[in-house]
């Protein structure tokens, strides 16, 4: 009875606490976006006046802004990338993650056995939910 007790005052702590949590994160979310609205406002307001000016840099006593051009891929074509892909490494082109959705879908496949050179691992988590 005592266990049943201190279960309840746990868990309810914890959901106390939590909603605590995720009022705080709203709270800080919303004031992150105004901020984050404002810099965008004035780095609008730095480009337009670095465009006018024809110049990639301001240097003032508090900072420097500068115009960096940063390049950015995507796949607009899988099938098209893919076979550009068969006679080179792909670790040359693409990120060196491994899929866990496609792991589990080998491990199902193949009676539970990993691919050479893949270790698996697990973690417990606690998920404790309010009752409605």
């Amino acid at each position: 009875l005592k266990m049943a007790a201190d279960m309840k005052r746990l868990i309810n702590a914890f959901i106390v606490l939590r909603e605590k949590k995720e009022e705080l994160a709203e709270k800080q979310k919303q004031e992150m976006e105004l901020i984050t609205s404002k810099m965008e406002t004035i780095e609008l307001a730095i480009r337009k006046a670095a465009l006018d000016a024809g110049v990639d840099s301001f240097k003032t006593e508090v900072g420097t802004a500068t115009l960096v051009q940063n390049m950015k891929v995507s796949c607009e074509d899988w099938v098209v990338f893919r076979e550009f892909l068969k006679d080179k490494d792909p670790l040359n082109f693409l990120g060196k993650r491994i899929s866990v959705t496609s792991i589990r879908d080998f491990m199902d496949a193949n009676d539970g056995a990993v691919p050479p050179g893949v270790k698996t691992f697990r973690e417990a988590s606690l998920r404790i939910t309010a009752a409605k």
